[in-house]
């Protein structure tokens, strides 16, 4: 059971460590601010003042790019546990998503189903359970499909391939057609 409460928890952890990155971020912001400020009074063009500045650019550029990279991979990760968790029969699914995705304890989850407390941690037991026999029943969450993009009106590949974990769509473009 360790390896799917590890599994239904990364989500949360994800999102507090963004959270913290996030802090970081805007501490270098604003230490950047502060030295532009500093900056202004002082004679501008020298290399030292020049190199200080574009070191602090470059870094908030970096730990930008990495936050919206974090908050893709979060996603992903939220998404395939909503998935497997969609699956799942009430009260199951309510429990899970509560305790996993919303971050309720499970005082909190027995209030918010209108179940005793310790009924509500019965089911979680059960919940668990049941989120792990949807992986040994042969559910391939891992399955990964390409999305080529095509120009509508040249029809022509424009160069981007996204990868995505699940499908929700009306229709796929397949060789020469599209398909629902």
């Amino acid at each position: 059971m360790d390896e799917i409460k590890k599994e239904l928890g990364s989500y949360l952890q994800d999102k507090r460590l963004l959270k913290e990155k996030e802090d970081d971020l805007e501490e270098l912001i604003t230490k950047a601010t502060k030295v532009t400020k500093e900056l202004n009074d002082m004679p501008q063009g020298t290399p030292e003042i020049q190199d200080r500045m574009a070191e602090l650019a470059s870094q908030i550029v970096d730990m930008k790019k990495e936050k919206y990279e974090q908050i893709i991979n979060m996603y992903k990760t939220k998404k395939k546990i909503e998935d497997k968790i969609d699956i799942l029969e009430q009260p199951y699914k309510n429990i899970l998503y509560f305790k996993y995705i919303k971050g309720l304890n499970l005082t909190e989850v027995a209030n918010k189903i209108g179940y005793n407390y310790k009924w509500t941690c019965e089911l979680h037991g059960h919940a668990l359970a049941k989120y792990k026999q949807l992986d040994k029943n042969g559910w391939n969450w891992n399955k990964k499909f390409d999305i080529i993009i095509i120009d509508r009106k040249t029809k022509q590949f424009c160069g981007e391939k996204l990868e995505i974990v699940s499908l929700y769509f009306y229709g796929i473009y397949k060789r020469g057609g599209i398909y629902g």
